[in-house]
């Protein structure tokens, strides 16, 4: 945008920030019969515009380097005892299993989200017992 004051001749220039560049200007002044010219460039230059961020792409940022950081080791003890009762040609035998005797609570799964990290998921199944008998003739 340019503007003239017609009073006293002072011109206003106002670029827009696509008007960045070099241009060429000429001042022409008159008294009716006589004139007289100027020129004379006008270097807009590209400034104080706003930061404009373009919208990221999705990023995986890890919040562990990998390979660093482990989980609980799965040990569970398991037992069965047994007894074995003879009946002629035939046989039976009862047992008795117990597993996770030690009653271990080991995690098997923890959340890998931002927000729940290193949540447990899944822990072992806690101590229980099984009694079965088998039967052979």
């Amino acid at each position: 945008m340019t503007t003239v004051d017609a009073t006293d001749g002072t011109i206003h220039l106002a670029p827009g920030f696509s008007d960045s560049g070099t241009y060429t200007a000429t001042a022409r002044a008159s008294d009716g019969s006589l004139t007289n010219d100027k020129g004379f460039q006008i270097i807009v230059s590209n400034v104080n515009r706003v930061p404009v961020l373009a919208q990221p792409a999705n990023v995986t940022v890890n919040l562990v380097a990998p390979g660093t950081t482990y989980g609980d080791r799965v040990n569970q003890f398991d037992m069965r005892i047994g007894k074995i009762f003879r009946f002629g040609q035939r046989r039976a035998s009862v047992n008795l299993d117990i597993y996770n005797l030690l009653n271990s609570s080991a995690v098997l799964t923890e959340s890998q989200a931002y927000g729940t990290f290193r949540v447990p998921q899944i822990v072992i199944v806690g101590r229980f017992v099984k009694v079965s008998t088998q039967v052979d003739f």
